[in-house]
């Protein structure tokens, strides 16, 4: 559609009789465009670093195979990357100042918010998908009473590497990169603060976590119970075929 047509046709009409889209609704889906546009590429590099443990985890946590030394270095870089899964959910920070720019109500709660809830549920779809893999490996191979010490372990490391990530701005190659910057920000983590902070992010973590493996659950349920209402569906037949 041409955009100045409406100045041409009179009443906000098209020659056809058709009404034309309002200027208000016009600039409404051009801040939602520049929402969506302007959060795409950083929202997806996370997404991308938060799918690295899910797949590392499908890939290691298989009943049966054998841990050898490619098993334990591939282990390594799965709690290396674990914490770009949980990392997401402190990407909220971001919400407030993208409500401020997109300035009208309808683009605050029909493009950011939907936007950052589908980025939230897929980070911690990543984060959780991981830690259940993890689970039930452990429970194949008869090490069940682990999986609980394993799971608040992993996210007691999550929580540093995220708080590493959001204050110190470090990532997970830089233990490779720069061990000593990330050994100086581990030694600050005593401190009474970044303590109370680290903790607070384990419950977070632990309780997202758990939030989205029942909502997954619940999901599943759901879809299986609305399949077996529905039935399976029988071709109809022409009646008095001759």
């Amino acid at each position: 559609m041409v955009a100045d047509r409406g100045d041409r046709c009179g009443a906000g009409h098209r020659t056809d009789g058709q009404p034309l889209m309002s200027g208000h609704l016009h600039a409404i889906m051009a801040t939602e465009r520049g929402v969506l546009a302007a959060n795409f590429k950083w929202m997806g590099w996370n997404l991308l670093l938060a799918v690295v443990p899910l797949v590392l985890a499908l890939g290691l946590f298989q009943p049966g195979r054998r841990r050898r030394l490619w098993w334990w270095a591939g282990m390594l870089v799965f709690v290396g990357f674990l914490p770009n899964a949980a990392y997401v959910i402190t990407d909220a920070v971001h919400i407030a100042q993208d409500a401020k720019q997109a300035g009208r109500p309808s683009v605050v709660f029909g493009a950011v918010l939907p936007l950052y809830a589908v980025y939230f549920a897929a980070g911690l779809a990543c984060y959780a998908g991981a830690l259940v893999q993890l689970r039930r490996y452990l429970v194949a191979e008869r090490k069940g009473g682990l999986a609980l010490p394993v799971e608040v372990s992993l996210h007691l490391l999550v929580a540093v590497g995220v708080f590493l990530g959001r204050v110190d701005r470090l990532n997970s190659w830089d233990v490779l990169a720069r061990p000593m910057a990330v050994a100086g920000s581990v030694g600050h983590l005593a401190q009474t603060r970044p303590l109370t902070i680290v903790l607070a992010i384990v419950l977070v973590v632990g309780t997202a976590k758990a939030a989205t493996v029942w909502a997954a659950r619940i999901l599943v349920a759901s879809l299986r119970w609305a399949a077996i209402a529905v039935g399976p569906t029988r071709p109809s037949h022409v009646a008095n075929e001759r």
